[in-house]
């Protein structure tokens, strides 16, 4: 998928902060440290739409901020409620402020 859409022209990053616990790994801070470098990347014009594969939660105060800055948003997730990670309400909801949902969401159910 990554190359796909460089072929494309689309930027893709990865941001992985792990941390070894009991034999298994455990995520840590990656929400923060993904929403930081949006923001910082948007406070400094880089891009006019950001793509977020992810349905968390904890990205509302990012799409709100960058809705604020005039950024398009764009929402890749899970969108069946069986998922572990399925997209929030809260992030449809702020999502629903600025537009038309089925242009801003898009499901990433049939990848897998």
């Amino acid at each position: 998928m990554k190359a796909s859409l460089e072929k494309h022209g689309i930027e893709v990053r990865f941001k992985f902060n792990e941390n070894q616990y009991r034999g298994g790994m455990k995520e840590h801070g990656v929400d923060l440290s993904i929403g930081y470098t949006i923001i910082e990347k948007a406070l400094d014009n880089c891009f006019e739409k950001v793509i977020l594969i992810s349905g968390d939660a904890d990205f509302v105060p990012v799409v709100a901020k960058l809705h604020e800055l005039g950024k398009k948003v764009e929402i890749w997730a899970f969108t069946k409620p069986e998922h572990n990670c399925a997209l929030s309400p809260f992030l449809i909801y702020e999502l629903s402020k600025h537009g038309d949902l089925s242009s801003c969401i898009k499901s990433i159910n049939s990848i897998l």
